[in-house]
Formats: structure tokens, sequence, C-alpha cells
């Protein structure tokens, strides 16, 4: 008999616990278990975190569920995971374990005593009873509980199995010559013992076969076959090479310009790892770089790439979870969760455009790229992060092998016009495009314009009100091709009005740009071309995911936002241009510097891979040094001086922040808990705390919120202790962000 301390897959409260019972068996970390929960003892299933203190009174575990454990390594890092960032542990488990590879559990009461009323047995059936009375008719051994726990198997495939060669050749020779397609069936079988059933395979075909053929019908999982590659491996040159050679342990972080070969380099790594018999994973931003990559994979490897992101449906799910922890897949690409799934042999880490945002989770507050760092090194295997622009918190890293590559694989190059929008025409319908560009987007263009939508407020013409979202009263955005309004804070959507709900008024003005309205404009001044936008809403559909490439071919002039920045070969692309970056430069985020360098670095990398290519930014503020860093794709350039102001206002890597956001819906509850959580925290610790404050976003849905920023050079592990502990009253919530990405939200 020993005691477990257990992880629910099921989220019981707003904040997840370790829970302990115990076990007549002796478990291992990682094992699923199924355990009874609440009065009612109802059944949850659970990951085990390891062995727990002695205790009594305490309740046994159902059983044990015969399946793959958790890998211990990944159970730790969860751990570690929970501790850093403060993150409910069994959010983090359940995104291991996604609910299309977890049991359906179930009670049921069997009832045990014939002479029990049927008032008693109706309130059992109805699940009206007191967990009390069920706990004494238990007990009693009047009522049993009987639990179940099932799981769904993997898509089957159907194919036809030979049993017996001599019986399968008698039985062709017999059929008559017009039964083509089975003569065609039996000639394969005769080379191979099994064999998919074709689409022209028809019932009557296998009524036929069942006549005594040596052949029968079976339905198996289909495992992932090999690619068929059509290009080798590129040749590294002498610099790659070097770097190469590099990367068999430790954290290592490529970084260059675009197009100079950081790519490459990761796959001449992924060869090597799989040649080692082991696996690689790689982690991409969004779900569109995860396709596009998988794509580049299969044309050079012969091994089977499994691709994981949020698309994927739960029978694919289950079939990518279970030949990936048996190995068949060798390589897998995927969103930042794809470094939670169950591998074989793990020999690789690696994190593309490993700067991007994407990487960090709202919901659990995890940076991905942290845990998978931490993941690698827990295995003892390479972590390889690569990105043009890399992010200044890792760059600063001393931990972290740094390799920069200061020239292009190729040698075309890209041609830089920094367009001082004061000398262009202010004021006229075509103020948004200068006369330059104007000129440029003749030839096949990119234009970076980073707003969704038609307009990003609506307004009332007579009373000038603007139409809001009901529950967090921020304007809300319009989206022409819908016809309807848009919360971009709580996601509440609404048809637009034909009158003011205040004025009744009928007349709308459509404010605030977006990439709709652009896309309106570019269509009536360039009708004989092909425009398309690019966007989260535009790529939502599978369809139009599955044929981006076409779409991006046969487009004359690509309208995006952040969506195109990373990864994309456009072929034939010339001319980039970028309409509105001074909207990202000139924010009070103390990133905003970073992100806009990054951001116009990274789109301007779409040309120049395959010709010469020319980027063109527009701006009011020319002469700002982030803006002459980009055109003169000074990278490291760029790094020491905004390493040297962050220094200067003891901002991150120079300092560690935890923000931390009260939210309910009474204003008054939440500003007076506010107020007293850091009364608190200033007796109890010298750290630097700023609030509490009203965000930009002062409320989101039903929510009003206020923060609290925390700052310190060390981690501030004693806060974090006990923050844990922090239970606040009635319904006020508290989220606790570790390194969090913005301080304004």
């Amino acid at each position: 008999m020993a005691n477990y301390t257990v992880v629910l897959l099921e989220a019981v409260r707003s904040f997840d616990q370790f829970y302990t019972y115990r076990s007549t068996t002796p478990l291992r970390t990682g094992d699923r278990v199924l355990v009874p929960f609440g009065p009612k003892d109802e059944p949850k299933e659970a990951v085990v975190f390891g062995p727990a203190e002695e205790m009594t009174d305490i309740k046994p575990i159902i059983r044990h569920l015969s399946v793959q454990p958790l890998a211990e390594s990944l159970v730790e890092s969860l751990r570690w995971a929970e501790n850093y960032y403060v993150a409910p542990v069994g959010a983090l488990a359940k995104l291991a374990l996604p609910k299309a590879v977890r049991f359906d559990v179930r009670l049921t009461y069997e009832v045990i005593d014939p002479t029990l009323e049927a008032d008693t047995r109706q309130q059992i059936a109805s699940n009206n009873i007191s967990g009390k009375n069920l706990n004494q008719l238990v007990e009693s051994g009047r009522i049993a509980r009987v639990y179940s726990a099932e799981r769904k198997g993997l898509a089957t495939v159907r194919y036809f199995q030979r049993d017996n060669i001599d019986q399968l050749k008698a039985f062709q020779a017999d059929l008559p010559a017009r039964q083509t397609i089975l003569h065609h069936v039996l000639s394969e079988l005769q080379q191979k013992d099994k064999i998919p059933v074709a689409q022209n395979i028809t019932s009557r075909h296998i009524e036929i076969l069942a006549q005594g053929s040596g052949v029968r019908l079976v339905e198996l999982p289909q495992p992932p076959t090999p690619n068929q590659p059509q290009f080798e491996l590129p040749v590294l040159t002498k610099d790659q090479a070097t770097i190469a050679t590099e990367l068999s342990s430790g954290t290592h972080l490529i970084y260059g310009i675009p197009a100079s070969g950081k790519t490459t380099i990761l796959m001449d790594r992924i060869r090597r790892t799989l040649d080692e018999g082991r696996q690689a994973v790689v982690l991409v931003a969004e779900r569109l770089m995860a396709e596009q990559l998988t794509r580049r994979m299969m044309e050079h490897f012969t091994e089977p790439v499994a691709t994981i992101h949020s698309q994927n449906n739960d029978t694919q799910i289950r079939h990518l979870y279970h030949y990936i922890a048996r190995g068949d897949y060798k390589i897998i690409i995927g969103t930042r969760n794809a470094i939670l799934a169950p591998f074989d042999n793990l020999g690789l880490v690696a994190i593309d455009d490993f700067h991007d945002d994407a990487f960090y989770s709202d919901e659990p507050p995890v940076d991905f790229r942290r845990l998978a760092i931490e993941y690698a090194g827990r295995l003892s295997i390479p972590a390889v992060l690569i990105s043009s622009t890399p992010d200044l918190t890792f760059l600063s890293d001393e931990s972290i092998e740094k390799h920069y590559l200061a020239s292009a694989f190729t040698d075309h190059k890209r041609i830089y016009q920094l367009i001082d929008m004061k000398t262009q025409m202010v004021g006229t319908a075509n103020a948004w495009l200068s006369r330059p560009l104007e000129q440029a987007v003749k030839q096949k263009s990119l234009l970076f314009f980073n707003r969704i939508g038609y307009a990003s407020l609506v307004l009332c013409r007579q009373c000038g009100q603007a139409l809001s979202c009901p529950e967090c009263h921020q304007p809300m955005m319009y989206h022409q091709t819908s016809k309807r309004l848009h919360c971009r804070l709580c996601g509440v959507s609404d048809s637009l009005p034909k009158a003011c709900p205040a004025c009744g008024s009928e007349n709308f003005e459509f404010a605030g740009m977006g990439l709709e309205k652009l896309s309106e404009l570019l269509r009536a001044k360039y009708p004989d071309k092909t425009i398309r936008q690019f966007d989260s809403h535009t790529l939502r559909k599978k369809s139009n995911l599955k044929k981006v490439d076409q779409l991006l071919a046969s487009s004359d002039i690509l309208l995006a936002t952040q969506i195109l920045t990373k990864g994309h070969d456009i072929g034939g692309l010339k001319v980039v241009g970028l309409l509105s970056p001074d909207t990202m430069l000139y924010t009070s985020e103390y990133r905003s510097r970073e992100k806009s360098f990054q951001t116009m670095i990274q789109v301007a990398g779409r040309v120049g891979r395959d010709q010469t290519g020319e980027v063109y930014i527009q701006t009011y503020s020319p002469e700002n040094d982030v803006y002459q860093r980009v055109i003169a794709e000074d990278i490291t350039g760029f790094y020491r001086r905004e390493y040297q102001l962050r220094r200067l206002h003891d901002l991150p890597p120079h300092s560690h922040m935890i923000k931390l956001i009260v939210s309910d819906k009474n204003l008054s509850d939440t500003e007076a808990y506010a107020e007293k959580l850091v009364h608190f925290l200033q007796v109890k610790f010298s750290y630097k705390i700023k609030g509490p404050y009203a965000p930009i976003f002062e409320k989101v849905g039903r929510y009003y919120r206020r923060q609290i920023l925390i700052q310190d050079p060390s981690t501030m592990d004693d806060l974090k202790a006990l923050l844990r502990s922090v239970k606040p009253r009635r319904s006020v919530r508290l989220q606790v962000v570790v390194d969090p990405l913005t301080t304004l939200y």
C-alpha cells in the first residue's frame, strides 16, 4: 500500500491542484489512473505525478488504466512549468493528453438489495441523491458502484488479406476473363499478402471473393507510409557545416538575415538525428507554417512526417499520437502543443521563427519555448532555436550558444527604399500609398498592413457614438465580407444594425481602415490585377488553407497581416511594401521597438530569395534608428542598441516581471481586492511593485480588470510560492502571468 500524488485531467475548480490517493499496487510517475472524486466518488481520469507522503483516511485509486503512461521526463517538465509559471498543472496535463486520447469514464449503480425502495432507485437514476446517502447505501451493501473507462480506437482501412496463395491461384484460374478488376486484385495479392481495397471495388466483387478465393476482407489501422522525396538535401556552405557539427548537445540559437540558410542547417541536423534512429520535433508559430514546413520536409526526407496543429480532428489526433508513440513517425512538425506529444525516442527539439509571440500560451500562461528548452535539457538532447530576428531575452541568455549567419545563402539581394510620407500627397484618396510604391505594385507585390477587417470602428455621423461591445464597452471592428461587427477582446459578434442604438440615425461612418477596405481601394485602382487577402479570417476555411500555395502563386498583389511574414517562399515576388509601420513602432509597449524591427525584417525577407527584390517602407519618421537598422539589415547592431536601452530602464532581460490580473464582475470589488493585494505584497516583499492600475482594456467580457506589475532581477521564487497558495475571495479572479509579453493589457 502506497500513496501517490495525482493530477486530474478534468478541471474541477478554477485552479487545478494535486490530489493524494492510495494504491494497493505499485505505480510509476506518468501512469494513468481512474480515481474517485467528490462526495459521490465520481470517476475522474488522472495522471500520477509521483509518490506522496503517508496520510490516513484517503481514498483508494479505482484502477490503473492499461495504456501508455506519460513519459516521466515530460511529467517532470510539466512540474517545472507549474513551479516557474505558477500555472494550473491540470491544464498542462490536459494539453499533453488531449480529449481524443483520453478515456470516457462513467459511473453507474447496481442494485444489490431487491427490497430497495422505488423512490430511492429513482433518486439514484436521476442523480438526485446526496453523497452521504449514496455512501451509506454502498457501505450497507444495498447498491454497488460500477465504474467503466473506454477509449476510442484508431480509424481503420479495408484491406484484402491473402490467406492461401494456392487457393487464390486456383480461384483466379476459374474466374471469368470479364472480371478484369478482380483479376487485377488477385494478381496483386500474388505479390503481396495484403492490399488496400480500391474505390472501384463493389459489394458484388467482395461477394465473389468470399466464395473460396483464399482472400478475406479485414479492417486494420493504416500506419504512416514513407515519402517519395523529390530533392536531395542542399549541400551546406563551409560556415553552415561548421555550425551543423556543433549542434549535437545543448541549446543553440541560429540567427541571421532572411534566406541565409538557417532551415538548411536544421534539415542537416534532422538527417543526423534520424540516422541515429531517433525522432525530431520542430515547433512553429501557427498551423499555416506547420503545413508549409511539412511539405518542405516531405520533399527532402523519406521518413513519414506528422503534422500537429489546432485543426487536427479527434480521429487524426488518435492516429498521430499512436504512431508517434510507436516511433513510426520520425519527423514531427507542429504548433506549440506538439512538444507534449508521446515521443518514442526523441533526439532533437527545434523551434522555427522562435521569436514569435504565438509560442506563449494565454491559458495556461506558459512560454512553450522555455518549456521545450527545459524538456530537451532533461532528455540531454539538443535544442535548436531559429530566427532571423531572435527574442532579445533569449539572445542575451548566456547559457545559449549563438551562431550568426551574416550573409545570404543566395546571391539575390533586397533593395530598400525608405519613403518619407511627409513628402507624399497627404489628404488625398491615395494617401495610404506613396508614389514610388504605386509604380512598384505593377510587379508582383506583397503589401503588409497589420489590421484585419474593413473598419476599426463604426461611428454614428449624427450623435458620434461608436458601436461598442455590450460586454467590454470597446469599439467593435466591422467586417464587410460578413457584414458583422466583432469584438477583438471577448469575441462577441453581431450584425450591423440598421440604425444607431443611441439616436436612431441610419448614417454611419466607417473609420480606421482595415485590410478589407484597402483591398476595395486597390481593386478600384488596379482592376486588371488579381488581388487577394491573407489574414486569420480569410485563411480560416480549410479549403483556403489547402490551396494557399496556389493562391499565393496566382495573385498579383497580396494583402497580408503577419500571417505571411514567417517562413513563406512566394515564387516570383518582386516587391514588398510596409504601409503603416509607425502604428507598430510608436506604442507605449516596452517591446514595441523590438517587435517592429522583427516584423519589418521578416516581411522584407519574403523577397530576395529567388531573385533580387525591392522593399518599400512608408513612414513619417524615416530618421528613426529602427528604420535605419532595418534598411541596413543590421541585426546585431539593433540588438546591441536595444539591450542598452532596456538596461537603462531596468526592463527585461535586465529584470524579471510578474503580472497579476485581478478581475471581477463588480468594479468596486476588483479595485478593493487589488489594493489589498498590493498592500500585502509591499509589506511582505521588497520587490518593485507598480499598481494597481487599469489596463488599456479595462473590461473584457463581463469582468473588470486591474493589473499589478512586479519586477526584480531574480525570478522571485518566494513570491511565486506565495501566489500558488493565494485563494481570492468570492467571485474575484487572480491570474498570474510570469515573464509577460505585454504590460498594457
